[in-house]
């Protein structure tokens, strides 16, 4: 069995990067300072369900006359979705918040940063009880970030994968970094029709 790296999920991820257009940081309410690694891995788990119910949500809105298109069509209308989880340790400060990082892509292109926080904020806070504290940032903000001296890469590395290059292990384990069951890419075939 191989153990995936950080180098490997980049390289992997790489293929889509022009067509991510925007990063999700999605606060829980889950503080995992000095709690078991078994309460943090369910915690864990149980919000990755959250957050999966929460974009499927977002999904319905892309298309206000088809709310169906993107489940019924996926691989033309559904979102790119890549998704890591941080402070999913107990060895964090007890103001940090278990967080996902989440990178979307597809989305018509009238759909602004300003309408996916409302709508994800609807489902993710009001209805499920987790944080208010969500930022979106566009591809272009998050090069900006960095004085414009950034690539799409550089940032992606920097928000998604900084725990699975600070630790190894982060890049392979079920309870590692990777959010496995939030994340849909097509494959290559399906790439190239876009």
């Amino acid at each position: 069995m191989t153990n995936y790296t950080a180098q490997d999920i980049n390289e992997w991820v790489s293929k889509y990067f022009d067509q991510f257009q925007y990063l999700v940081v999605a606060h829980t309410n889950c503080y995992p300072k000095d709690k078991s690694l078994q309460t943090i891995f369910s915690q864990q788990v149980k919000r990755q369900d959250l957050l999966e119910k929460t974009l499927i949500e977002v999904s319905k809105t892309l298309y206000p006359n088809e709310p169906f298109l993107p489940r019924d069509f996926r691989d033309e209308y559904g979102m790119l979705q890549f998704s890591t989880v941080e402070f999913n340790s107990p060895n964090v400060r007890s103001c940090d918040t278990m967080h996902f990082n989440v990178m979307l892509g597809n989305l018509p292109k009238e759909y602004t940063k300003e309408k996916l926080k409302e709508v994800f904020l609807e489902t993710w806070n009001k209805k499920f009880k987790q944080s208010k504290d969500v930022w979106v940032h566009s591809v272009e903000d998050l090069v900006n970030m960095n004085e414009s001296t950034d690539l799409p890469l550089s940032a992606f590395n920097r928000y998604i994968l900084k725990d699975a290059y600070d630790d190894k292990s982060k890049a392979w384990k079920v309870e590692g970094t990777w959010d496995v069951l939030n994340t849909w890419l097509p494959s290559s075939k399906l790439l190239t029709r876009r």
